[in-house]
C-alpha cells in the first residue's frame, strides 16, 4: 500500500472529455507554476451532490 500526502486538484462541472482535459492541463500549469513535480498520473473519480455529476481530478507531486 502507499499514500500520497501532497495532490493538487480541480473540479469539473461538466464530466465531458473537453471539460477533463481542460482541468488536466490547469492542474498541469498550476504545478509547473508552483514548481512542484508530477508524482503520480492523474487520477479521476465522480462525485454527486445534490443530483449534480462532478469531475474531480488529482495529482499526487512533490513539493520541492
Amino acid at each position: 500500500m502507499s499514500q500520497v500526502l501532497n495532490t493538487v486538484s480541480t473540479r469539473n462541472l461538466e464530466p465531458d472529455d473537453k471539460s477533463v482535459r481542460e482541468g488536466i492541463n490547469f492542474l498541469a500549469g498550476y504545478f509547473r507554476f508552483r514548481d512542484y513535480k508530477e508524482l503520480t498520473p492523474p487520477f479521476f473519480f465522480t462525485t454527486t451532490i445534490n443530483e449534480k455529476f462532478y469531475t474531480d481530478i488529482k495529482v499526487g507531486v512533490l513539493k520541492e
